[in-house]
């Protein structure tokens, strides 16, 4: 990298690091454009999807906080059905929204043409190629090769399906002794702090399960007939999603159908609310440090012992770029060679809003948990891809890709 680039990014770096990482007073603000400039467009689209879902998040936190304040007599009835429409018309017209804000932004950026538009391009050029060979080749059998290539779509679907239903059986095989045991000891323990410290240690074991689960759909992925890297980075997304949201609420479910009570259930997401945020927070930024740290370590204790350098005692990392290179890769936790860090992330985010979605009537404060988690997130997330980690490389993406599928599925 020449000199002057690298002096620019830095000047670029330490700007964003000042007026958005470490800028705690403007809570959701960001500089869109700026974040754009340095990171790319798949960055820069994701902090704009999280800035709006956290601002959208403010309405229902206000409402869920108002029903928990006051007493509306004899209309209380009616308070939990009102809520509930809308959550309902606020998640419809959040997303719609969005995609308009994303439109805008991609307009903004100069960006033109949409991922469909993309594809209906290749398909246009796929079949102005395939009109040119026929014309080639003109004692092709051409109702043969069109029987062939549906065998082989055929084919690919057929193995999607298996996959998924490998996964899904191994979930309920090996996922229901665990959280039969779970919600048993959960039933018997009596102190509030015991139920706390159970349900961290069985959040981080359904963590690292997950994860195990996220790499045989990894290994699934490669035997199915995926067309290019964004059918198969879609595929994991389905996949992945598919085993952290059984995982994830299978045991919420078993809690509100066992006990039936909405107390309980409601204790029950407070304390997995408040474990997972402080966990997975901890988790998410301890790691890379824990990693660069160690790495440093390591060059130093190097350096110190090189008997051929004069100044080997005088042991200190002097420039930036000697740091960069010890600092750890922005990649998933899982399938790393398909997606970057924003899978994590996003996967994070989808998590979230099916919980709010689905247990909002419950427990109507917990649009106010995510609200304040999501607006650490933004700080958290900025601050680790600015300072603990390498910089990324720019990816194009012009929307959320299949994430914004599963946001709608809810």
């Amino acid at each position: 990298m020449p000199a002057k680039t690298f002096v620019a990014d830095e000047i670029k770096r330490k700007q964003l690091l000042r007026n958005w990482a470490l800028n705690w007073l403007d809570f959701t603000w960001q500089p869109i454009d700026e974040i754009y400039s340095y990171f790319g467009t798949k960055i820069a689209t994701y902090f704009a999807f999280l800035g709006m879902y956290t601002r959208w998040l403010f309405f229902p936190a206000v409402f869920g906080l108002t029903t928990q304040l006051i007493d509306f007599g004899s209309l209380q009835w009616l308070v939990l059905p009102a809520f509930f429409i809308f959550v309902i018309s606020w998640a419809v017209f959040f997303l719609q929204f969005w995609k308009r804000k994303n439109s805008a932004l991609l307009a903004r950026w100069g960006i033109n043409c949409s991922l469909s538009e993309y594809k209906n391009l290749g398909i246009e050029l796929s079949s102005l190629s395939d009109s040119l060979t026929v014309e080639e080749k003109k004692f092709c059998d051409v109702s043969a090769e069109k029987s062939k290539l549906q065998r082989n779509e055929w084919f690919g679907v057929l193995l999607r399906i298996r996959n998924n239903a490998i996964i899904v059986l191994a979930i309920i095989c090996l996922q229901l002794p665990f959280e039969l045991a779970y919600a048993h000891l959960y039933e018997i323990t009596e102190t509030e702090a015991m139920k706390y410290l159970l349900t961290a240690v069985y959040l981080v074991a359904i963590q690292y399960y997950t994860r195990i689960g996220g790499k045989v759909s990894v290994n699934l992925i490669k035997y199915e007939n995926n067309q290019g890297e964004e059918s198969s980075s879609a595929s994991l997304v389905y996949k992945v999603f598919g085993l952290y949201f059984m995982q994830s609420y299978i045991g919420l479910f078993y809690h509100a159908s066992l006990y039936r009570d909405i107390l309980a259930l409601r204790q029950v997401l407070i304390q997995r609310l408040i474990v997972s945020q402080v966990l997975e927070n901890l988790i998410e930024n301890s790691i890379p440090y824990l990693k660069y740290s160690y790495k440093k370590y390591i060059a130093v204790h190097k350096k110190k012992h090189e008997k051929e350098s004069p100044v080997g005692r005088s042991v200190r990392l002097s420039t930036r770029v000697e740091k960069e290179y010890l600092k750890p890769s922005y990649t998933a936790s899982i399938g790393a060679e398909l997606e970057d860090g924003l899978f994590d992330d996003f996967l994070e985010l989808a998590l979230q809003f099916g919980m709010i979605m689905m247990f909002a009537c419950a427990f109507p404060l917990i649009f106010c948990f995510a609200a304040l988690n999501n607006v650490t997130e933004i700080r958290a997330d900025a601050l680790k891809l600015l300072v603990m980690l390498k910089r990324p490389e720019p990816r194009a993406a012009a929307t959320i890709g299949a994430w914004l599928n599963i946001f709608q599925v809810y």
